[in-house]
């Protein structure tokens, strides 16, 4: 079982290096097909987790048969919108976003950050070599709004973070088009604040069990991770934020405030979620998950960014 998991893993990863490196929209198919047929053995470890892979293998066949039929009609590949829509299902951006967070509900942690995460980077890579369109700003926008508005009411934390996926996918769109380190820089502090919410939270189904934990430091470290991830200064997450919003703001300036807005309205709801955290009664759990050295080294790389921030400034 480790073997074949292991296996699957490295295809996994082939799959997505040989879509970034693609030099034919041909060769990049190959590699999301490659990356797709490698993730869905890894979603089927339980029979809970089979609803959300055959979700998920649905949606993403859905765009890879309109790729697909792109380039079998060379007239057609040139076309933004059918480009842009594909690469939207995969990615699970917004209007085409509906299916992530019911596919994020049974999959486990580690499966759930590489699908926020890892499976971001190929799809993403594709739309940088797309033009400039209205579509492309009609995606950022719905993404920006349904990523913000769609968790306000959710209280249950895989879905919560596929909608906070969403909002991050409407920045990563918009860097698409302006600026590719900058795109890599956000993508990868992304991925490390997601990989350190599963450190967190593998052991637990709900953030009760951790609220009502006598362990007030595994509270803390997860509302500064929360607060990080929706980009509060001056933890981690606010350095990518910033830096992208300077890119932003050259592009277009209408973008940058709809993005501003949205992230507002995520920071919000996370603020809640913390502050309902760090003021509620703690209780003993039977179940409550425990502190060790591999849940505080992400804690640290994930919460300690104002020393990075003093050097972007000074240097």
């Amino acid at each position: 079982m480790k073997a074949s998991k292991a296996l699957f893993t490295l295809t996994l990863m082939t799959g997505t290096v040989i879509t970034v490196s693609s030099p034919s929209w041909f060769s990049a198919w190959m590699g999301l097909e490659m990356n797709l047929l490698s993730f869905i053995p890894l979603l089927m470890q339980s029979p809970q987790s089979t609803e959300s892979a055959i979700k998920y293998f649905f949606m993403q066949a859905i765009g890879s048969m309109i790729i697909m039929f792109l380039i079998m009609t060379p007239m057609l590949i040139s076309s933004n919108t059918l480009l842009l829509c594909a690469l939207a299902i995969k990615l699970g951006a917004a209007p085409f976003h509906f299916w992530l967070p019911h596919a994020i509900k049974g999959t486990s942690w580690l499966n759930s950050a590489t699908l926020l995460s890892w499976q971001k980077i190929a799809p993403l890579s594709l739309m940088t070599f797309t033009k400039n369109s209205p579509i492309m700003l009609v995606l950022i926008t719905a993404s920006a709004i349904a990523g913000a508005w769609g968790g306000i009411n959710e209280l249950r934390i895989k879905p919560l973070l596929a909608y906070s996926s969403i909002n991050h996918m409407a920045w990563l769109c918009t860097l698409s088009m302006t600026s590719m380190t900058t795109t890599a820089f956000y993508l990868t502090i992304y991925t490390v604040l997601i990989f350190t919410m599963f450190s967190i939270l593998h052991k637990t189904n709900h953030m009760s069990q951790i609220w009502s934990s006598s362990r007030t430091s595994l509270s803390t470290m997860l509302s500064l991770t929360i607060l990080s991830l929706g980009g509060l200064p001056p933890l981690t997450g606010f350095l990518p934020k910033w830096t992208a919003l300077n890119q932003i703001m050259i592009f277009s300036k209408p973008m940058a405030m709809v993005l501003v807005l949205s992230s507002t309205l995520l920071l919000y709801y996370y603020l809640r979620l913390t502050w309902v955290s760090l003021t509620q009664t703690k209780t003993t759990h039977i179940h409550a998950p425990t502190t060790n050295s591999k849940t505080w080294l992400p804690i640290i790389v994930s919460t300690a960014s104002l020393p990075l921030i003093t050097a972007w400034i000074l240097f």
